[in-house]
């Protein structure tokens, strides 16, 4: 039998007959036009619609234009590079229709329409229509916005109704088909096609407080939204690196990839709405398992037909890649991973940030813990370690309310991308409430008791018996989820969220969370939990047990490595300690290879007092082994009391940076040159090394492949990038070798410091950067403008901002200070000199410290900060006394950290005295100097032009007020555009050797610099013999051999 065909017959005018509703119900169809309700014509969708001839008396469209000026920025997507206008939901936008007359209310009737989707049903959400000044079904508005009729607008006339559309806060995100549907008493219906370039874009809006992703304070969402590129963290737990990372999400052709990848899952988009499905989906897709995701994990160390997960430097190329060709991209790895979620996450609008774990565990038998099992000789017995512990694992954490879970677990959820274990039939992880994970509430969606294994699960050493059982001979508390780190908001460095995620190790609440998770564990659903060291089944703890620690000295690639292991007998009689020492290569995802260093030691330890046991690696033995970390593994026993002792360290080369320089002003649309610098370190030549760039709004070269680079060589490399938009930039560069690994960059070179390349607007090309989500361009920001010296104003309001800091004594504001006086010493290394900036640097450094010492910050807070301002080995770049400076001042912190009444009297006597206000007097004059260096290379200044300019920041209608801290910052350094700066700075020019005379240096064009000298140089002076006067040094030493202070007056 045929199906019956239930599609309503069409009358004359195009729409369904009504004849013999007209005959039961006269409720509908004998009401007016604008009081009769609309029907989803089913004829329309999905497919787009051609145009309708239009009949006599019909209300017919002219135009439609959706957004205005002012939406990108009320609704924060100025920066999308989309084809369509990009709005949030919970916000209205603009929709400004031209019609050939204007609407009588009476008789006519306006509905705007919206669909989502192949098949979008009303039910669902996902077919929307909504009446002028009234609601649609699923909450969406559509109100006249007032004063915004426009008689005789366009060139023919008419009249233009401007509306205000409003998505509803849980309205499904995605791209809309939207057209305009009229009704007139005289001409019936007309309906506009749905026309592409009438799309419109619904994002996730946590500036909404109705919005499941609100967040507060909102100014956090610069960073977690709308930041383009960031840090994310790697090495290990004492020696912990950072790397740029570039998300890029409002990068062309980023959006239509972020919505590709819910398109290729086939998730429904009536679900799009909810952004615990729309995450978990995210995370499902991003790796390659299970749906031919956007990423292939590979952790086999070759990279054939692939790029190596060290050498990408953003997630743009990768998304890129996925959607043009929709095939996953070869390789990634767990910051591979979390790189690109946080930009599928961040461009959908959802609050996110990249986390890295340190010590993370990889617990596959859902025990609640790491097992680790040993042989009687205390050898690990690889077999039957499944259960792994990562140098350190990067994931997200997105944040969103948790309606499907108990009160209190709102906020920041858990997203892991790497494929390690399945959920729910899919390799995909979380959302995880990070709440629930510290409580150890692990029966609580999604996947919290792998996450909660991750961060807080006890390290349990099992030793195989002579009757080959297996017994608990350690229970290590505190070993794993170590020094959990984010970027900050606003400060742009390493934030330590350890807190959310555990309780303080070792207290009544973090030994309640972990007995809640691990009865809900394998191990202990079948009532066999491990014991504890005091158990029966493991052997008391003897008193005054030898006890092992372990270090290394430098660890830089290409020279020795210096590893020791010291053990500490605590009894009071002598002990014998039998000791095997081994050195391996460990993967960052905790596999070891075989030792390639092992050494067995017997001696004696006398009471009290410690042995050494040294090992010198040279480059040639772990060479085969420098891309990845290697790891000290000391076990053995006491001769006389049978006890069993371990020790294990992880340590990761250091390499040099890679330096990048930008060479000439950046203008969009130009091509602006940047100089890339390295050493190779090695005692070995580097060859098939690729140089990658990324930054967002600008555009980079193709990898380019270089040649071999000799043992100690410096390659200089000059490429080329094009800005595409305004204002301040990061350039972001990844270099990649099979013999040394990855060496990372940035421009700006400062670590911290939000002062990026800045790229000016083409001067008398306001359209160079292109259409704006295909709507009219919004007016600039106030920081973007159109002349060049403009940019100078920006660097005299900082300067002045600096200067009142360090005026004042404002010792927390000098982090932003030594900011801006690494981007100076970065873009003009000329302008002082060496011994100057390191003071300079040194003394700020110094005072940060002591004063975050006089504040009693906590304790990984200042740790922190020791590591970041004066960090410990690396290259050493500096010269021999101001390494010794740092070495010594780093010595004393850690020193005052570790000694509580050592801390007392030095702040009480010493601080006072050296770090007093003599020093900041010192320091304001190296300061001052520094500021008359850069004000000589600047053109003389102009007030008006400078207030100008923070007028320009200020909100609308504050007042315009005389600003003190520029006239007392121009009157400080208004001598230096007098000429009475005794070395202003000038462009060195560019020299060659002529080829006519071999003694003249000369520039590019010819002109004669200098001659070189004929004859030979003067002996240098004698030195004075013993017993005559040694002429003055022209300027004291930078301090003492290990100084306890820096002198930097």
């Amino acid at each position: 039998m045929a199906a019956a065909n239930l599609r309503p017959e069409e009358g004359p005018g195009g729409g369904p007959r009504r004849g013999l509703w007209r005959r039961f119900c006269r409720c509908c169809c004998g009401r007016a036009a604008s009081a009769r309700p609309w029907d989803a014509e089913l004829r329309e969708a999905p497919a787009r619609s051609g145009p309708q001839a239009p009949r006599p008396g019909q209300l017919v469209p002219r135009a439609l234009l959706i957004g205005c000026p002012q939406d990108p920025v009320a609704h924060h997507t100025a920066d999308f590079r989309a084809p369509v206008p990009v709005v949030r939901r919970g916000q209205p936008f603009a929709l400004r229709l031209l019609l050939p007359r204007a609407l009588h209310p009476d008789s006519d009737a306006l509905c705007v329409e919206l669909t989502l989707g192949p098949t979008p049903q009303v039910a669902k959400g996902t077919h929307v229509l909504i009446p002028l000044g009234e609601r649609s079904a699923t909450g969406w508005t559509a109100e006249e916005e007032g004063g915004g009729a426009e008689e005789g607008a366009g060139p023919d006339g008419g009249h233009a109704l401007r509306l205000r559309v409003t998505a509803p806060p849980h309205a499904p995100i995605g791209r809309y088909r939207l057209r305009v549907r009229t009704r007139t008493e005289e001409g019936g219906e007309f309906a506009a096609p749905f026309e592409e370039r009438n799309d419109v874009v619904v994002l996730f809006n946590p500036w909404c407080p109705d919005d499941d992703v609100y967040m507060e304070p909102t100014t956090d969402l610069n960073e977690y939204v709308l930041n383009e590129t960031g840090l994310i963290f790697y090495g290990t737990e004492d020696q912990i690196v950072e790397r740029s990372w570039n998300y890029g999400q409002f990068d062309t052709g980023v959006l239509e990839a972020c919505l590709y990848i819910l398109d290729r899952r086939g998730m429904p988009h009536s679900a799009r709405g909810d952004p615990v499905m729309v995450s978990r989906v995210v995370s499902a897709m991003v790796n390659s398992l299970d749906d031919s995701g956007v990423l292939v994990g590979n952790w086999t160390g070759r990279y054939e037909g692939g790029t190596n997960p060290s050498a990408w430097a953003g997630s743009v190329e990768i998304l890129r890649g996925y959607r043009r060709t929709g095939a996953p991209v070869r390789y990634g790895q767990c910051w591979v991973f979390a790189g690109v979620v946080t930009t599928v996450l961040r461009c959908l609008g959802l609050p996110t940030r990249t986390v890295t774990n340190y010590n993370s565990a990889h617990d596959t038998d859902v025990s609640l813990t790491t097992d680790i099992y040993l042989d009687e000789s205390m050898k690990p017995m690889e077999r039957l370690n499944t259960d792994s512990v990562w140098n350190f694992h990067v994931w997200n954490d997105c944040w969103m309310k948790r309606p499907d879970l108990p009160s209190g677990h709102d906020g920041w959820q858990v997203v892991d991308a790497t494929p390690q274990e399945t959920s729910s039939g899919l390799f995909c992880c979380g959302p995880c409430s990070v709440e629930a994970v510290k409580n150890g509430e692990v029966f609580l969606k999604y996947d919290t008791p792998f996450v909660f294994a991750e961060v807080n699960s006890d390290k349990v050493y099992w030793q195989r018996q002579p009757n080959g059982t297996f017994a608990v001979v350690h229970v290590e508390e505190g070993a794993i989820g170590r020094r959990i780190s984010t970027l900050g908001p606003g400060a742009g460095a390493r934030l330590d969220v350890t807190h959310l995620y555990k309780h303080p190790e070792g207290s009544p609440e973090e030994r309640r969370a972990v007995s809640t998770a691990t009865s809900h564990g394998s191990r202990g659903r079948r009532g066999a939990a491990p014991p504890s060291p005091s158990s029966p089944s493991s052997p008391p703890p003897a008193a005054g047990a030898v006890s092992l620690r372990v270090g290394v000295g430098r660890a830089v690639a290409g020279a020795a490595l210096e590893l020791w292991v010291r053990a500490r007998n605590g009894a009071a009689e002598p002990r014998t300690l039998r000791l095997r020492l081994a050195v391996a290569a460990v993967a960052y995802t905790g596999a070891a290879a075989e030792a390639f260093r092992s050494e067995r030691h017997r001696r004696g330890i006398p009471p009290g007092e410690e042995e050494t046991f040294s090992l010198s690696i040279p480059y040639a033995e772990y060479a085969p082994h420098v891309r990845e970390a290697l790891q000290l593994t000391a076990g053995g026993s006491v001769e006389e009391t049978g006890e069993a002792v371990a020790k294990e360290l992880r340590v990761r080369l250091h390499a040099p940076e890679l330096s990048l320089t930008l060479l000439a002003p950046a203008v969009v649309g130009k091509e602006a040159p940047i100089q890339a610098v390295f050493q190779n370190p090695l005692p070995e030549a580097l060859t098939g090394a690729v140089l990658r760039m990324e930054g967002a709004g600008i555009s980079c070269p193709k990898a380019l492949r270089l040649g071999s680079v000799g043992a100690g060589q410096t390659m200089r490399l000059l490429q080329a990038v094009v800005p595409l938009r305004a204002g301040r930039r990061r350039l972001v560069a990844a270099l990649e070798s099979p013999q040394l690994g990855p060496l990372y960059g940035q421009l700006p070179r400062g670590k911290r410091g939000g002062n990026a390349l800045t790229s000016l607007p083409a001067r008398g090309k306001a359209a160079a950067v292109g259409p704006r989500s295909g709507a009219a361009a919004p007016p600039p920001p106030p920081f973007l403008r159109t002349r060049e010296s403009d940019a100078m104003s920006d660097v005299r309001c900082a300067l002045a901002g600096a200067w009142r800091a360090v005026r004042a004594r404002r010792v927390g504001q000098f982090p932003r200070v030594l900011r801006l006086v690494e981007a100076v010493e970065a873009a003009a290394p000329s302008a002082l000199r060496y011994r100057h900036r390191a003071r300079l640097r040194l003394g700020l450094r110094a005072a940060v410290l002591v004063q975050m010492l006089r504040e009693a910050r906590p304790e990984p807070d200042l740790y922190d900060a020791v590591d970041r301002f004066f960090p410990e080995g690396g290259p050493r770049r500096e010269e021999a006394a101001v390494q010794e400076a740092q070495e010594g001042f780093r010595d004393l912190m850690l020193e005052l950290l570790q000694d509580p009444e050592r801390r007392r009297t030095f702040l009480t006597v010493e601080a006072p005295q050296e770090y007093g206000p003599p020093f900041l007097s010192s320091l304001e004059r190296l300061f001052h100097e520094l500021l008359l260096r850069v004000e000589s290379a600047l053109p003389p200044p102009d007030l008006a032009q400078l207030q100008a300019l923070v007028w320009s920041h200020a909100p609308p209608g504050a007042p315009r007020s005389d600003l003190p801290i520029l006239r007392q910052y121009l009157a400080d350094v208004s001598h230096a555009h007098r000429g009475v700066v005794p070395r202003p700075l000038r462009p060195k020019p560019r020299l060659r050797l002529t080829s006519e005379r071999d003694d003249v240096i000369s520039d590019e064009e010819g002109r004669v610099l200098k001659r070189k000298p004929r004859f030979p140089p003067k002996p240098p002076r004698r030195r004075a013999a013993m017993g005559e006067s040694k002429p003055r040094p022209r300027r004291p030493p930078i301090g003492p051999r290990r100084p306890r202070s820096l002198p930097i007056g």
